[in-house]
């Protein structure tokens, strides 16, 4: 098996492993075994088990936004594709639950904040450019608070298991209702 395989064989095992295991339960055997690679090719691509973690990380937040950019290709900058790449990404993150729950505790630790700092940096950018097409006044200022809300849905919506419609519709409302220029 070659290095892109057995990388992707490796990453793509974490979702099945999450299934069965607690993130603390993890070993590099537990990995190379699920993904019939042998520990010197975990070595040479991962390095050990935390960088595992992190390109874990990285492939969850990367499929997500593979998912977002195909749900929203071809709509106007507005309301309209924020609601649909939210909605996209909090579908993605209850699709990947089990995965989540190795995760997001991880988001925490030190050596797996940049991970995560970089998810949360390329969203707001692109969620500042949708509320500036939508003419908010400050909209670097909305796209941080509009974050801080998605996060704060995803890990609400994690613990439960399912969509929480009434929250999701509290976003769309702020949103909505936000000031614009005179």
């Amino acid at each position: 098996m070659n290095a892109d395989r057995s990388r992707a064989a490796a990453l793509e095992a974490a979702t099945k492993l999450a299934q069965r295991l607690q993130v603390d339960a993890l070993s590099v055997d537990a990995v190379c075994t699920e993904a019939n690679i042998d520990t010197a090719t975990f070595a040479r691509e991962f390095g050990h088990l935390d960088r595992y973690l992190g390109a874990v990380l990285d492939a969850f937040f990367e499929r997500a936004r593979n998912r977002i950019i195909a749900a929203t290709s071809g709509l106007p900058a507005g309301m309209t594709r924020l609601q649909l790449a939210t909605e996209t990404y909090l579908s993605a993150c209850l699709d990947e639950r089990a995965l989540l729950d190795w995760l997001l505790p991880l988001r925490q630790r030190a050596r797996f904040i940049d991970h995560a700092e970089r998810a949360r940096r390329i969203f707001r950018v692109i969620v500042g450019a949708e509320l500036l097409a939508m003419g908010w006044r400050h909209p670097r200022d909305g796209a941080r608070l509009f974050t801080v809300v998605v996060d704060a849905t995803s890990r609400l919506e994690h613990q439960t298991g399912q969509p929480l419609p009434r929250t999701r519709e509290a976003m769309w409302h702020f949103l909505q209702h936000a000031p614009t220029p005179p």
